[in-house]
């Protein structure tokens, strides 16, 4: 029993414990396809990633009008989030403690 709990674990943390800075491409990846390959997300995920890119970058834009739906981001925004990460993937960890990507203050 406790092999298979341990098995269970050794295959449940890479999971658990995923890269960040492959969670931060995947969220900019999204919303780049959408932009410029045209691809669906739902919106949901939509409003994830952005505020994901949002909160971790300190880079924001301006809504435009008041709509509850998210706004797709211009291009220069996903062009200096796509600058953000190249300037700082280094700095990108997994807090475990509170299970989501932080970046490293220098």
């Amino acid at each position: 029993m406790r092999f298979f709990i341990l098995l269970l674990l050794f295959n449940l943390l890479p999971a658990i414990a995923q890269n960040a800075q492959e969670i931060f491409l995947n969220k900019l990846t999204a919303l780049e396809k959408v932009a410029y390959e045209k691809h669906e997300i739902d919106m949901s995920g939509l409003y994830e990633a952005r505020g994901f890119l949002i909160e971790t970058t300190g880079i924001t834009y301006e809504l435009e009008g008041t709509f509850e739906f998210p706004v797709f981001p211009p291009d220069h925004i996903l062009k200096a989030w796509r600058a953000w990460f190249e300037e700082n993937k280094y700095k990108l960890y997994w807090d475990a403690q509170k299970k989501t990507v932080a970046v490293r203050k220098e």
